[in-house]
């Protein structure tokens, strides 16, 4: 079994024996490619450029979209956060 490490993935991970190891390491070169990052509640809210408790209130009010839950912790997938930016992006457009 190879060690694959890239700058994108510090982490070591293991490519599978076969035939696949190729694609797998072109898979962690072009992270981009069916890789959906999972972002932490202070990374969203930096992100957006709100305090947390926004970020929150935000949520319970339905304005901005529910966590992922993972145990305890809460995570957003990186896509979703840029299709709710779009959208509220193409209705503050919309409403000038």
């Amino acid at each position: 079994m190879t060690i694959l490490k890239n700058q994108h993935y510090p982490h070591a991970i293991p490519s599978e024996p076969s035939g696949k190891q190729e694609r797998t390491r072109r898979e962690l070169e072009r992270p981009d490619i069916g890789v959906d990052l999972l972002l932490k509640v202070d990374e969203v809210a930096g992100w957006l450029q709100i305090s947390v408790p926004t970020l929150w209130g935000w949520i319970a009010k339905g304005t901005f979209p529910s966590p992922i839950k993972l145990g305890r912790t809460s995570r957003w997938r990186k896509s979703t956060v840029e299709s709710w930016l779009l959208d509220a992006q193409s209705h503050a457009g919309s409403e000038k």
